[in-house]
């Protein structure tokens, strides 16, 4: 249960992102880690969240840094995060403006 004003955040694998198509490839032929990798479209997080009361606040790109980092970060490959940091997913952030069975307000 999510109160009115409650968050909601998502992680999710989307084809828009390049980055991502290495994952579905990885899915595809059967070498992603035994775990399911589940891609969904923003139009499907968008319509999903209309249906159950809530909006969506934003979107966040699975490539592109949106987490402030407040120092550096060096990963085990060598990479390093600064300033901006990033989940390596797409993020989706909803917030619940209605309870659901309730009259809704346009």
């Amino acid at each position: 249960m999510l109160k009115v004003g409650g968050q909601v955040i998502i992680s999710f694998l989307e084809f828009r992102i390049p980055c991502h198509w290495k994952t579905f490839m990885l899915s595809v032929n059967g070498k992603a880690g035994g775990h399911l990798n589940q891609f969904l479209d923003r139009d499907a997080i968008t319509a999903w969240a209309d249906h159950s009361g809530l909006a969506v606040e934003s979107f966040f790109d699975g490539d592109k840094g949106h987490i402030p980092i407040p120092e550096e970060i060096r990963l085990e490959k060598g990479t390093c995060m600064k300033s901006l940091g990033n989940l390596g997913q797409s993020v989706a952030v909803l917030r619940k403006v209605w309870e659901l069975g309730s009259i809704r307000q346009a």
